[in-house]
Protein backbone atom coordinates (compact mmCIF):
# COMPACT_ATOMS: atom_id res chain seq x y z
CA UNK A 1 0.00 0.00 0.00
CA UNK A 2 1.32 3.48 -1.24
CA UNK A 3 0.40 5.76 1.93
CA UNK A 4 1.50 8.80 0.47
CA UNK A 5 -0.68 8.27 -2.60
CA UNK A 6 -3.73 7.46 -0.35
CA UNK A 7 -3.50 10.27 1.72
CA UNK A 8 -3.20 12.44 -1.62
CA UNK A 9 -6.59 11.02 -2.96
CA UNK A 10 -8.34 11.24 0.07
CA UNK A 11 -7.35 15.33 0.53
CA UNK A 12 -8.52 15.00 -3.54
CA UNK A 13 -11.73 13.46 -3.10
CA UNK A 14 -12.56 15.70 0.30
CA UNK A 15 -12.46 18.37 -1.75
CA UNK A 16 -15.10 17.67 -4.23
CA UNK A 17 -16.97 14.95 -2.23
CA UNK A 18 -20.28 17.94 -2.16
CA UNK A 19 -20.47 16.74 -6.43
CA UNK A 20 -20.70 12.74 -4.86
CA UNK A 21 -23.91 10.74 -5.49
CA UNK A 22 -24.15 8.04 -3.22
CA UNK A 23 -23.11 5.27 -5.37
CA UNK A 24 -19.71 7.21 -5.54
CA UNK A 25 -20.19 7.69 -1.71
CA UNK A 26 -19.99 4.00 -1.12
CA UNK A 27 -17.62 2.78 -3.79
CA UNK A 28 -14.89 5.39 -2.33
CA UNK A 29 -15.77 4.21 0.85
CA UNK A 30 -15.54 0.82 0.03
CA UNK A 31 -12.47 1.19 -1.69
CA UNK A 32 -10.99 2.86 1.04
CA UNK A 33 -12.33 0.07 3.61
CA UNK A 34 -10.81 -2.69 1.40
CA UNK A 35 -7.37 -0.60 2.43
CA UNK A 36 -8.00 -0.26 5.47
CA UNK A 37 -7.22 3.18 5.21
CA UNK A 38 -7.62 5.23 8.87
CA UNK A 39 -8.56 8.22 7.67
CA UNK A 40 -11.12 9.61 10.12
CA UNK A 41 -11.57 13.19 8.68
CA UNK A 42 -12.08 11.84 5.60
CA UNK A 43 -14.59 8.55 6.79
CA UNK A 44 -16.54 11.28 8.82
CA UNK A 45 -16.70 13.55 5.69
CA UNK A 46 -17.99 10.98 3.92
CA UNK A 47 -20.67 9.83 6.40
CA UNK A 48 -21.33 13.44 6.57
CA UNK A 49 -22.38 13.81 2.84
CA UNK A 50 -23.91 10.38 2.93
CA UNK A 51 -26.76 11.77 4.73
CA UNK A 52 -27.69 13.97 2.01
CA UNK A 53 -28.63 11.76 -0.10
CA UNK A 54 -29.65 8.26 1.10
CA UNK A 55 -33.45 9.91 1.66
CA UNK A 56 -33.63 10.76 -1.90
CA UNK A 57 -31.97 7.65 -3.36
CA UNK A 58 -33.12 4.10 -1.78
CA UNK A 59 -30.80 2.23 -4.05
CA UNK A 60 -30.19 -0.98 -2.43
CA UNK A 61 -26.89 -1.76 -3.78
CA UNK A 62 -25.37 1.44 -2.80
CA UNK A 63 -27.34 1.51 0.65
CA UNK A 64 -25.80 -2.03 1.26
CA UNK A 65 -22.07 -0.99 0.14
CA UNK A 66 -21.98 2.18 2.02
CA UNK A 67 -23.23 0.53 5.31
CA UNK A 68 -20.74 -2.35 5.02
CA UNK A 69 -17.72 0.10 4.32
CA UNK A 70 -18.74 2.78 6.92
CA UNK A 71 -19.13 -0.44 9.33
CA UNK A 72 -15.79 -1.89 8.81
CA UNK A 73 -14.62 1.34 10.29
CA UNK A 74 -17.77 1.28 13.13
CA UNK A 75 -17.86 5.02 12.07
CA UNK A 76 -20.02 6.42 14.66
CA UNK A 77 -22.37 8.80 13.17
CA UNK A 78 -25.95 7.92 14.51
CA UNK A 79 -27.50 10.61 11.85
CA UNK A 80 -26.04 8.67 9.11
CA UNK A 81 -26.98 5.28 10.32
CA UNK A 82 -30.79 6.52 11.14
CA UNK A 83 -30.71 7.52 7.29
CA UNK A 84 -29.53 3.96 6.06
CA UNK A 85 -32.22 2.25 8.28
CA UNK A 86 -34.67 4.93 7.05
CA UNK A 87 -33.51 4.36 3.17
CA UNK A 88 -33.31 0.99 3.87
CA UNK A 89 -37.04 -0.09 5.48
CA UNK A 90 -38.84 0.37 2.58
CA UNK A 91 -36.67 -1.53 0.50
CA UNK A 92 -36.20 -4.68 2.91
CA UNK A 93 -39.71 -6.50 1.44
CA UNK A 94 -37.89 -6.41 -2.26
CA UNK A 95 -34.46 -7.30 -0.56
CA UNK A 96 -32.74 -10.50 -1.69
CA UNK A 97 -31.52 -12.28 1.16
CA UNK A 98 -27.70 -11.33 1.14
CA UNK A 99 -28.99 -7.69 1.12
CA UNK A 100 -30.88 -8.24 4.45
CA UNK A 101 -27.52 -10.27 6.09
CA UNK A 102 -25.56 -7.08 4.75
CA UNK A 103 -27.68 -4.58 6.08
CA UNK A 104 -28.18 -6.70 9.48
CA UNK A 105 -24.58 -7.29 9.79
CA UNK A 106 -23.33 -3.50 9.24
CA UNK A 107 -25.96 -2.16 12.03
CA UNK A 108 -24.55 -5.22 14.33
CA UNK A 109 -21.10 -5.41 13.48
CA UNK A 110 -21.33 -1.53 15.19
CA UNK A 111 -23.74 -2.21 17.84
CA UNK A 112 -26.30 0.17 16.44
CA UNK A 113 -29.56 -1.29 17.43
CA UNK A 114 -32.27 -0.02 15.48
CA UNK A 115 -35.30 -1.72 16.04
CA UNK A 116 -37.76 -0.95 13.62
CA UNK A 117 -35.05 -2.06 10.60
CA UNK A 118 -34.72 -5.31 12.66
CA UNK A 119 -38.27 -6.21 12.91
CA UNK A 120 -38.56 -5.39 9.42
CA UNK A 121 -35.18 -7.61 8.18
CA UNK A 122 -36.75 -10.43 10.70
CA UNK A 123 -39.96 -10.09 9.01
CA UNK A 124 -38.46 -10.86 5.56
CA UNK A 125 -36.57 -13.14 6.64
CA UNK A 126 -40.22 -15.17 7.98
CA UNK A 127 -41.74 -14.35 4.57
CA UNK A 128 -38.27 -16.07 2.79
CA UNK A 129 -38.39 -19.00 4.89
CA UNK A 130 -42.24 -19.92 5.08
CA UNK A 131 -42.43 -19.37 0.91
CA UNK A 132 -39.70 -21.74 0.43
CA UNK A 133 -39.36 -25.20 -0.72
CA UNK A 134 -39.02 -27.63 2.11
Amino acid sequence: MHQPLLTAISASSMRSMSEFRLRHLATTAWAFSTLELQDRPWLYAIASQARRPITLQGDRENLLGLAWALSSWCVSDRPLWEAIASASIPNIPEMQPQHLMGIAWAFARCEYPHSPLIDAIAAASRKMISASPS
